[in-house]
């Protein structure tokens, strides 16, 4: 069984294997106060040394998915231009697409 203690939940345009991808959505798809939820007292893993209690922890979702109750910009697509290249950076898109 696997005890996820993170979720971060994104649309299908973002790479999940791509680290930069999954925080690029989290800075530009998330309002803390709208998008982020924390599950209290929900069994926890043993292994876990942030726990407080020997069982119970505090879990968190993130949606990081485009707002649909508000128009989103279809421009803002990734950390990377049209090119696939990041121009902060200079490298080219692994994502392929």
């Amino acid at each position: 069984m696997i005890s996820s203690k993170h979720v971060v939940v994104v649309d299908a345009d973002i790479n999940i294997y791509n680290e930069e991808e999954v925080m690029w959505a989290v800075a530009t798809r998330v309002q803390a106060d709208q998008d982020v939820d924390i599950i209290k007292n929900v069994k926890g893993n043993t292994l876990d040394p942030s726990q407080t209690d020997n069982i119970m922890t505090a879990k968190m979702i993130i949606d990081a998915t485009k707002p649909v109750q508000r128009p989103y910009e279809a421009s803002r697509r990734g950390p990377e231009n049209r090119d696939g290249e990041n121009p902060a950076r200079g490298l080219h898109s692994s994502r392929g697409d």
